[in-house]
């Protein structure tokens, strides 16, 4: 009897066994998250008459905090790629506008003395703003269902690192037209581009646990760059104005002739 009554025992623990696992093959894998490709295009449309200004575009330089965080991430090909398409659309910008340009240059310094002369103005971006990945309320959390079920049967009960995230940016972006050789600003303009931050609760391994973060949190800090090119651009096509600028022009002559060079 006890015999029989062991076998009887196996056979039900085997049945339950598959139907748990036939149960689980059946559900569906959760949804996978396609990676978004943040937009650095932006149309200008055309101003109109030609503008008797030449204006050097220069790529973006920094200041305050960003200084540091720029040096960290010059190899990253999504910040190197915010950079240079910020400096190219500068250009369009400008040139459907009716200036005439010349450059972009890499940064002040590294455009010669024939370059500066050439120009009647400099104008470039001036980043202070910072994009963030904020860690809170970690703590350690069941795996979630399908993991957990696999670790039971293998009888262990692995708990694993789980916590929020948040993403902001904080900051602002100064665009900035100044005279070449005497470096004097004659135009500033400050756009701040802090957003509120968005938060991804109870995020399991990713960051928490110093992995990669998921493709979710990719996403966010994908389009977190996208808003920030997007709305600089808007901001500097209302800014620029010909009338302003060939009045910036004058200033600009008048007091490179007031030095000496």
């Amino acid at each position: 009897m006890t015999q029989n009554y062991r076998k009887a025992a196996l056979k039900l623990v085997a049945a339950f066994t598959l139907t748990l696992l036939g149960s689980c093959a059946t559900t569906p894998p959760p949804p996978t998250v396609a990676p978004y490709n943040p937009n650095f295009h932006y149309s200008a449309e055309s101003g109109g008459g030609k503008l008797d200004v030449t204006i050097g575009v220069v790529a973006p330089q920094f200041s305050g905090g960003s200084q540091l965080g720029a040096q960290q991430r010059k190899s990253d090909p999504l910040f190197k790629a915010l950079q240079s398409s910020m400096s190219a659309t500068f250009n369009e910008l400008l040139i459907a506008k009716g200036f005439t340009t010349k450059g972009p240059f890499v940064s002040l310094s590294d455009m010669t003395f024939p370059e500066k002369k050439g120009s009647d103005l400099l104008l470039y971006p001036e980043f202070d703003f910072q994009i963030n990945l904020h860690e809170s309320n970690a703590h350690l959390a069941e795996q979630s269902a399908g993991d957990q079920f696999i670790a039971t049967l293998a009888g262990n009960h692995q708990r694993v690192p789980e916590c929020d995230i948040t993403l902001s940016v904080t900051g602002n972006v100064l665009f900035v037209a100044q005279e070449p050789l005497s470096g004097e600003r004659m135009w500033v303009k400050r756009l701040d581009v802090s957003s509120e931050g968005q938060t991804f609760h109870n995020v399991q391994g990713s960051l928490c646990a110093k992995q990669p973060p998921t493709q979710d949190i990719k996403n966010a800090w994908n389009k977190a760059h996208e808003i920030v090119y997007q709305t600089s651009m808007k901001a500097l096509d209302s800014y620029v104005n010909g009338e302003e600028f060939q009045l910036l022009k004058k200033q600009s002559l008048e007091l490179r002739a007031k030095k000496a060079y």
